[in-house]
C-alpha cells in the first residue's frame, strides 16, 4: 500500500512538472526512473492528458472522506453499494447523494 502511494505521488509531480514546470519528456521520465520502480513508461500518458492525476487524487480524497463521514467503518460494503449504484456522477453531486 504504501509503495502503490509513493508511485501515486510520484505521478503527481510528473503531471505538474510537465504541465506548470514545462519539463522535457526527459526530465519526467529521468524523475519517475529516479523515484520510483514504475519507471517512466507512463509519461505520454501525463502529456497527453493534462490534469488526468490530479483529477484522480481529488477524486480518491473526496471519496475516502465521503467513506470516512458515512456510515461508518463497519458498513464499507453498504458504502461500496451506495457509491457505485448511483452511477457515473460529478463528485459534487457524489458528495449531496452520500449525505443523503
Amino acid at each position: 500500500r504504501l509503495e502503490l502511494g509513493l508511485v501515486r505521488a510520484v505521478r503527481l509531480v510528473v503531471d505538474t512538472g510537465l504541465h506548470a514546470k514545462e519539463w522535457t519528456s526527459e526530465e519526467a521520465h529521468a524523475y519517475m526512473d529516479e523515484q520510483s520502480a514504475d519507471g517512466g513508461h507512463e509519461v505520454e500518458r501525463y502529456m497527453v492528458l493534462p490534469g488526468q492525476v490530479t483529477g484522480y487524487m481529488i477524486g480518491m480524497q473526496t471519496i475516502l472522506g465521503l467513506r470516512g463521514d458515512a456510515s461508518g467503518p463497519e458498513e464499507p460494503a453498504a458504502f461500496h453499494d451506495l457509491v457505485l449504484g448511483g452511477g457515473s456522477m460529478p463528485l459534487g453531486v457524489l458528495e449531496g447523494f452520500v449525505g443523503r
